[in-house]
C-alpha cells in the first residue's frame, strides 16, 4: 500500500510540475491543409523544412520521408499548397549551401531509399540535412524484416537526380 501511494504522489507531482511548465503554442491555432488530400496516405513523415534563399515562397522546400514504400519525396509550396517537386533548380549560395546539390529533375516519384549495401527497405521515421548538404534518415527495421529491430542511421548523397549511400 505504501508503494501505490509513493507512487501515485510521485505521480501528481510531476503531472503538477508538466502543467505549470506548459507553454500555450505562440502561433494561430486554426489549421491549415499543406498537401493535396491523400497523396501520401497516412505514410509520409519527419518532415524538414528550408526556406529558400529569396524573400518569395517559390524557392521553399519540404522533404518528408515515407516508410513503406521507402522514399524520400521533395516538395514545393505553390501558393496554395506542398506539391511533389519535379523541376530544375539551379545551384544556390553558399546562404543556402543545403540544397547546393540539388541541379537536377528526378523527384516526381520520389527517390528510393535502401540500405548500404543496396538491400533492404528502411522502415524511416525521421530524415535532416547537416551543413554540408548530406541527408540523414532514422529507421527503426527494415521493413523486408519487420519482426527484427535495426536501429539505424542512415547517410546519404544527393548528386544530380541520384541519391546514393554515403559512409
Amino acid at each position: 500500500m505504501f508503494f501505490v501511494l509513493s507512487f501515485l504522489i510521485v505521480y501528481l507531482f510531476t503531472l503538477y510540475d508538466l502543467i505549470k511548465c506548459a507553454v500555450p503554442w505562440p502561433g494561430d491555432s486554426s489549421v491549415t491543409v499543406a498537401d493535396t488530400e491523400n497523396e501520401f496516405g497516412e505514410n509520409l513523415s519527419g518532415l524538414y523544412y528550408n526556406r529558400g534563399i529569396s524573400d518569395s515562397a517559390s524557392d521553399d522546400f519540404l522533404f518528408g520521408v515515407m516508410n513503406s514504400p521507402s522514399k524520400i519525396f521533395k516538395l514545393q509550396w505553390n501558393g496554395e499548397i506542398f506539391q511533389i517537386y519535379s523541376g530544375i533548380i539551379a545551384k544556390r549560395t553558399l546562404k543556402n549551401i543545403l540544397f547546393s546539390k540539388i541541379v537536377e529533375e528526378g523527384w516526381s516519384l520520389g527517390k528510393t531509399i535502401f540500405y548500404p549495401d543496396g538491400t533492404g527497405s528502411p522502415d524511416s521515421e525521421d530524415l535532416t540535412f547537416d551543413d554540408a548538404g548530406f541527408l540523414y534518415v532514422s529507421s527503426e527495421r527494415n521493413n523486408a524484416k519487420s519482426s527484427k529491430s535495426r536501429l539505424s542511421i542512415l547517410r546519404y548523397s544527393i548528386e544530380g537526380s541520384c541519391l546514393s549511400f554515403s559512409s
